[in-house]
């Protein structure tokens, strides 16, 4: 079986919820849409976790990209860039991150550090004959036209940066040969459902249903997945 969950953010309770739902087997495989990390104090255990397990995939995620720019920069980042990246991460629940991070032994930091600079930006599969594109944010092939469309002033440095951060409105076209699944933005932004549910919109459907959020709102945020043979959907109990 194949399933696809997304924006864990370092919640451990709602990740051991899910993952009990599922009940992953060996031969099954758990795509994770990036953001593993930040917000909640759990990420970067989560993150060894899946860094340890043969049958769970991960995609980069804006918060692991925000990661990656704030502890190793690039050569040609001048200090006031470096100063910037770290408190853009820090701004966007990366401080609980950071201090995990630190306290992480030097061999267990350049695991880390290797794994995330390897993570792929987008994953395409096909289930039972259906093509689908996993993505964090958005998809690769749009960048092309969000920059002709945007000519003037293009938000995105390059096409990473756009797939890891670009938020897919309603009215955005959609892919015509493909199913696209995203995390990145929480359902509630393009649907009132409590509690979170996965998002469908044709061949568009999200996944980030808050697991980010605060624990204590019971009415709302949950993690979910699903599972790509079935189009079973599955979440977090309420806590």
């Amino acid at each position: 079986m194949i399933y696809v969950t997304s924006d864990i953010h370092g919640n451990m309770e709602r990740y051991r919820s899910l993952m009990s739902k599922i009940d992953l087997k060996p031969d099954d495989t758990l795509y994770v849409l990036g953001d593993v990390i930040d917000r909640h104090p759990d990420g970067i255990k989560i993150l060894l976790e899946i860094m340890n397990s043969e049958n769970i995939k991960m995609l980069l995620g804006n918060h692991e990209y925000m990661m990656l720019n704030a502890l190793r920069p690039s050569p040609k980042t001048n200090i006031f860039e470096k100063v910037e990246n770290v408190r853009l991460w820090h701004n966007n629940g990366g401080m609980v991150t950071h201090d995990a991070f630190i306290n992480e032994t030097l061999d267990t930091k350049d695991r880390i550090i290797g794994f995330l600079k390897d993570l792929p930006i987008n994953i395409d599969l096909e289930v039972n004959g259906k093509k689908f594109k996993l993505v964090h944010a958005d998809s690769l092939t749009r960048y092309p036209s969000f920059c002709k469309a945007h000519r003037r002033f293009t938000p995105y440095s390059d096409r990473t940066e756009f797939a890891v951060w670009n938020r897919w409105e309603i009215g955005d076209s959609k892919p015509r040969n493909y199913t696209m699944i995203f995390g990145h933005t929480p359902t509630n932004n393009y649907q009132y459902h409590i509690p979170f549910c996965i998002y469908r919109n044709g061949n568009i459907i999200g996944v980030d249903c808050g697991a980010g959020l605060p624990l204590g709102r019971q009415h709302g945020p949950r993690l979910a997945c699903l599972r790509l043979d079935d189009m079973a959907e599955f979440y977090s109990d309420l806590m």
